[in-house]
């Protein structure tokens, strides 16, 4: 029986208003449909473009991923779900569907665990292999470009979350350096200038984020000892804790269940009393930032 499954969906174009159909896919099965697992990677699986005006977008829709060579089963959720109960009935009802095209002898013990993901930008960087930072390639020299570019905190922050895996490594900072001293030496200045400001701020930005990373986790270790129900929330509250942007967070909090976000919750309120009476003011903020 196959195992990735579609529909089709009825769509109305935000640019024309007229109404269309595209295809929307609701399971993807790695092993038995690889281009599948590329499109995602690329960033087209659910692309629709209006036959109308030609107006292009992505839909927004939940997707279950199935690995079975990995064994891994991944549901990417849109960030509009915003109760966890809604999320697990959802989940449980394509992970049923994908069960249901699997005979029994086949079902291995990893489908009883679904890690969840926060759209499909979320899935393909779980899907993506820790990258290693080529300087040279195109992609980074169009993450550098985009860094350049960015005219404002906004934009430079959704550069940085996109290309997140090739910004934050070191060699980032040494292929900026090379490129200001290019342009300073092509009499460039006013370019150079501006690269500098930007590798200043993502200087300051990534060892921000490495300072408050450090500071929570030893934060997290004064809550010893926890109870039970505690220590079984320390997964996805570290997750919380050492996100990028919004769409981690949002992850993180999938994963628990209604009771497991008041003890989340609590423990971020102690947390947040460890850094107030530090008057470490960014970590305080930051925890105010992702309690319920």
């Amino acid at each position: 029986m196959i195992r990735s499954q579609q529909e089709v969906a009825g769509l109305t174009c935000p640019s024309c208003g007229e109404a269309f159909q595209a295809p929307l896919w609701l399971i993807v099965d790695a092993g038995e449909r690889p281009d599948l697992r590329e499109a995602i990677l690329a960033g087209t699986l659910h692309a629709a473009t209006c036959p109308h005006c030609g107006a292009q977008g992505t839909i927004t829709a939940p997707l279950l991923y199935h690995d079975p060579a990995e064994e891994r089963l991944i549901a990417a959720l849109p960030l509009t779900i915003g109760r966890p109960e809604d999320a697990r009935a959802i989940v449980s009802d394509l992970r049923d569907r994908l069960l249901a095209a699997i005979p029994r002898a086949q079902r291995g013990a990893y489908l009883g665990t679904v890690e969840l993901a926060a759209e499909l930008d979320g899935l393909r960087l779980l899907l993506r292999p820790p990258e290693v930072v080529d300087t040279s390639s195109s992609k980074f020299q169009e993450a550098l470009e985009e860094l350049v570019a960015a005219e404002s905190s906004e934009q430079f922050r959704d550069v940085l979350v996109r290309h997140r895996g090739l910004l934050m490594d070191s060699d980032c900072d040494a292929a900026l350096e090379e490129l200001i001293d290019g342009l300073r030496s092509a009499g460039d200045w006013e370019a150079a200038r501006r690269v500098a400001d930007q590798r200043a701020l993502l200087a300051r930005f990534r060892a921000a984020l490495n300072e408050r990373r450090r500071v929570l986790l030893d934060l997290l270790d004064r809550l010893a000892p926890l109870q039970d129900a505690e220590v079984a929330i320390l997964g996805p509250l570290r997750q919380m804790l050492e996100a990028v942007d919004h769409q981690e967070v949002y992850a993180a909090r999938l994963q628990l269940t209604p009771d497991q976000h008041i003890i989340a919750d609590r423990l971020i309120e102690r947390l947040r009393l460890f850094a107030q009476a530090e008057q470490i003011e960014e970590v305080d903020a930051y925890l105010a930032a992702i309690q319920r």
